[in-house]
């Protein structure tokens, strides 16, 4: 199995951010969730630690918190899954990525998207 693609990406309220396209924006983070969890894109949708299954209630606390330290508000990746694995196989990659990425402390919300 080979990865064929990987991107991070980081949005903070950060003064000291050296990029603008890091620059975080209210209700953002929302809107992000909403649309990778639309329900016609996505099979799955894994919430760890999170204070809500609600998006809003979600981007709005991490929003709050990161505002409140002047720090980042979320980091984004997105990684192809190996096509040879079965959706049981995807979801356990993704939610051991998730759980070794945030050392099992920190919320994350995952979505799994249909091959188009």
């Amino acid at each position: 199995m080979a990865l064929f693609s990987f991107r991070h990406t980081v949005k903070t309220f950060s003064l000291k951010r050296e990029k603008n396209a890091r620059e975080a924006f209210v209700g953002q983070t929302a809107g992000h969730l909403r649309y990778i969890t639309r329900p016609r894109a996505t099979s799955v949708v894994i919430r760890q630690r999170v204070c809500s299954n609600v998006n809003v209630v979600v981007g709005k606390a991490a929003e709050d918190a990161a505002q409140r330290k002047k720090g980042r508000v979320c980091e984004r990746f997105r990684v192809a899954l190996p096509v040879e694995t079965s959706a049981e196989q995807r979801e356990a990659l993704v939610r051991a990525f998730g759980e070794a990425l945030t050392e099992g402390l920190a919320g994350y919300v995952a979505a799994i998207h249909d091959q188009y």
